[in-house]
């Protein structure tokens, strides 16, 4: 237990900036106690950060609510569009779709040559469905066709005689 004895215009006040979302410093400064006292204080009484509270800045953290403006913006983007867009790395933009995947849905596929790209869209959509790959034959090698051509018609058997022309 703290030792320290909180005061109800403390409490209020305590209170009033940790779910108006002020970081820990600001409440320490602002009453005079230790961020520790205010963190084991907070778990006591049950108090909660605002919706969409960012903790601790990171990349990711960050990102996201610039992620969430491009895709308002633009109706929908692949990921290196949305890497070209917010000059961030490719890999800090899938992070941030993955944590923030259930605010997020696959408005369509473009094909390419190889894998399909996604286009993701805001909101809680079922996902486009995903295209089937068709796999297409492979083109015959001509050089092998010739080879075995060749080497079929090439044949010679042991019991014929083959004339020899000597100059």
């Amino acid at each position: 237990m703290s030792r320290h004895f909180w005061r109800c215009n403390e409490k209020a006040l305590v209170t009033r900036m940790y779910e108006a979302g002020a970081p820990l410093r600001e409440i320490a400064a602002a009453t005079g106690v230790s961020a520790d006292a205010i963190r084991r204080a907070v778990g006591r009484w049950e108090l909660h950060r605002p919706h969409g509270h960012i903790g601790i800045e990171t990349r990711e953290n960050l990102l996201w609510p610039r992620v969430k403006f491009a895709l308002e913006q633009s109706g929908g983007m692949t990921i290196y569009e949305l890497c070209d867009a917010l000059e961030t790395f490719k890999s800090t933009v899938i992070k941030t779709i993955a944590k923030h995947r259930d605010e997020l849905h696959i408005a369509r596929w473009i094909p390419t040559t190889r894998r399909p790209k996604a286009v993701w869209a805001l909101g809680k959509r079922m996902d486009a469905p995903k295209p089937i790959a068709v796999r297409r034959k492979k083109a015959a090698n001509p050089f092998g066709r010739i080879a075995e051509e060749l080497s079929r018609g090439s044949r010679v058997d042991a019991d014929a005689e083959v004339e020899v022309e000597f100059c």
